[in-house]
């Protein structure tokens, strides 16, 4: 483990390689590699394009990327403003507990704070370790509340109720 300086920044159109690798070294951590579909093009526009759809920030250190956040801002129709999704936070192995992921997070809350965000809200399985980080930075996890996601196969049976009026969701 380095000792060396790091700094947080937001992410550059240079920093896509390094952004996927720690996306697919996230995903793989997970195991949910099947579910990164999104090629590097894809995150080209997302996060740079003309309409970016989600933030990205690199740590790094003597020029490396060593770690990365990425975020999106969501809508809660009771709130005004939007709050901010966190949705991958990963330090590469030979530089944790550095307090790069605390600075990566900081980095995020600042955004949302930029944003006028009322939180900062991240999903993460319970039996993750990083439970404990968040825990430790001050996250309350929300008790009684189940997180749903309607897949592929699923999204597309019920989008096709919606436009068969005659077909029924329960199918």
């Amino acid at each position: 483990m380095s000792d060396a300086p790091f700094l947080v920044r937001s992410a550059r159109p240079a920093d896509l390689t390094d952004l996927m690798r720690m996306k697919i070294a996230l995903a793989t951590a997970d195991d949910a590699l099947n579910a990164v579909i999104a090629t590097p093009d894809d995150w080209m526009n997302d996060v740079f394009g003309n309409t970016p759809r989600f933030a990205a920030f690199i740590a790094e250190c003597g020029g490396i990327a060593i770690g990365m956040a990425t975020c999106s801002e969501r809508f809660v129709t009771g709130w005004a403003g939007p709050t901010v999704y966190l949705q991958d936070l990963f330090v590469d192995t030979a530089h944790r507990r550095r307090g790069i992921g605390a600075a990566l997070v900081a980095r995020v809350a600042a955004f949302a704070a930029e944003r006028g965000s009322p939180i900062l809200e991240i999903n993460v399985r319970t039996d993750n370790p990083a439970c404990h980080f968040y825990r430790r930075y001050g996250f309350q996890e929300v008790r009684n509340c189940a997180v749903y996601i309607a897949g592929a196969d699923v999204l597309q049976r019920l989008a096709a109720a919606a436009l068969s009026p005659s077909e029924t969701i329960d199918g």
